[in-house]
This record gives structure tokens, C-alpha cells and sequence, in this order.
């Protein structure tokens, strides 16, 4: 009987020990689920952090974009209105230099006369209002 006795208390500490073993592994899954959770918590935040800071940055982008492009813009539109200044005053300069020829034809320096060309231009040159053509300018 002492052999019976041995046995059953042997078969009921292997039993606890498969208990204990059992108990044991599941306190490491459980601290396992634990820790996976905790984790993907973490790289939640991670990737909330992330994905706004990706969207501050193309939204920043797109603000600098936008100014050079407007900084561009302004500078083509100032360079249009700088090639039609010098368009003017070389207009201007041209009715200068073609009344001068004429006023030189005109004194009798020349023995040519005015032709039709000369009243034209003569009369194109009565049109240019001069207040507009400095309003131009200055603009």
C-alpha cells in the first residue's frame, strides 16, 4: 500500500505540476496579448504622429509653392509692363527723331518738302496725350 500511496501522490504532484506548467504558460500568453497590445497601441500613436506630420508638411508645401508662384507670376507681369514701357518710349523716341526731320524740312534746311508720311506722323504724335504716356511710365 505504501508503493499505492507513493504512486498517487506521485501522479498528484506530476498532475499539479502539469497544473503549475499550464498556469504558466498562460500567465506568459497573457503578459504576451499584454505586451502585443501595449505595442500596437504605441505605433498607433506612432502613425497618427507620423501621417499629421506628413499632412502639416504638404500642406506647408503647398503654401510655399503657392507664393513662389505668385512671386513668379508678379515678376512676369512686372517684366510684360516693363516691355511695353520701352515699346513706348521707343515710340516716343521714334516721333522725336521723325519731328525733328520734319522740323529740319520745315526751316527750309532741306530742300525737301513734307510728304504724306510727314503729316501723318505729325498728327499721330498731336494724339499721344503726354499725361497718359507719364502715367504710364511711373506706373
Amino acid at each position: 500500500m505504501e508503493n499505492k500511496m507513493k504512486m498517487v501522490v506521485g501522479a498528484a504532484l506530476a498532475g499539479t505540476g502539469f497544473i503549475v506548467s499550464e498556469i504558466n504558460k498562460r500567465k506568459k500568453i497573457k503578459e504576451l496579448d499584454w505586451k502585443i497590445n501595449s505595442m500596437n497601441r504605441s505605433m498607433g500613436a506612432f502613425a497618427e504622429a507620423h501621417n499629421s506630420f506628413v499632412e502639416r508638411m504638404h500642406d506647408e508645401t503647398d503654401e510655399i509653392y503657392n507664393l513662389i508662384s505668385s512671386v513668379v507670376g508678379d515678376n512676369e507681369k512686372q517684366d510684360d509692363e516693363l516691355e511695353e514701357m520701352k515699346e513706348e518710349i521707343c515710340t516716343v523716341y521714334d516721333h522725336i527723331e521723325e519731328l525733328d526731320r520734319i522740323k529740319v524740312n520745315a526751316d527750309g534746311s532741306s530742300n525737301q518738302s513734307l510728304d504724306e508720311d510727314d503729316i501723318n506722323v505729325i498728327m499721330e504724335v498731336q494724339k499721344i496725350n503726354v499725361e497718359d504716356l507719364i502715367e504710364k511710365l511711373t506706373e
